[in-house]
């Protein structure tokens, strides 16, 4: 547990030990991995192994803020905190950092997240009401069918496809779109760059049978996102 001017302390049943690590003296959020490790928010966000603390702040990361005010762990041990300045996630390398200028999420100042059983994350904000967000699409159906969320302009046809389909959306002003697509391991298998066209084509091209999803992104903002089938 996190005690305000105390720090980090531990019970086993039997004994109470106290890390009463200076920077992190005030713990607004904790989370714990299935490795053991401990996340702790305030002044930054710090990651403890038992032995060793690592801290992240703006001064030495990528991390946006000075305090994370919740913390959540997904299934892959990918750690996710809502701070002030947008939601930050961790993939054991690198901090990714989704805001209002690069994402559709609501608010950047977020004060609550929860993960569910299908790798959804649940995300509020202080004036933006709840969040919902998963890569590859949003799951809510008890049969894995991802929702996309997309405008109606937003074509993708045909679906499923053997050879190619074709993604089609406004784009009158020709700005830049990015495509990616990605497998059911979360593995990126295709991306195209600096489509200026009102149409992409999608070509196989070698992909197996299955199913896959993908996202639409211009200038760094979500923009589609949906299933793809190949057969």
């Amino acid at each position: 547990m996190g005690i305000t001017t105390v720090g980090l302390v531990k019970f086993d049943g039997t004994n109470w030990t106290t890390y009463n690590k200076t920077n992190f003296a005030y713990i607004p959020s904790l989370a714990i991995t299935a490795n053991g490790n401990i996340w702790v928010g305030g002044n930054g966000i710090a990651k403890f192994d038992g032995t060793n603390w690592t801290v992240y702040s703006p001064v030495n990361s990528q991390f946006p803020s000075n305090v994370a005010n919740d913390i959540a762990v997904g299934a892959d041990d990918t750690v996710w905190a809502g701070t002030n300045k947008g939601l930050a996630k961790f993939n054991g390398i690198d901090w990714t950092v989704y805001n209002t200028a690069n994402s559709g999420i609501s608010h950047n100042l977020i004060l609550t997240i929860a993960i569910d059983a299908f790798n959804n994350k649940w995300i509020g904000a202080a004036q933006g009401g709840l969040n919902v967000y998963k890569e590859g699409g949003v799951i809510l159906s008890t049969n894995g069918n991802p929702i996309s969320f997309h405008e109606d302009n937003i074509k993708l046809y045909p679906n499923p496809f053997a050879a190619e389909a074709i993604l089609a959306f406004d784009n009158p002003n020709r700005k830049p779109h990015t495509f990616l697509l990605y497998n059911l391991m979360g593995q990126q298998v295709a991306k195209v760059e600096d489509i200026r066209n009102q149409h992409l084509i999608i070509k196989r091209d070698g992909l197996p049978n299955g199913i896959y999803f993908y996202s639409l992104i211009s200038k760094q903002r979500f923009i589609s996102a949906g299933k793809l089938i190949v057969q």
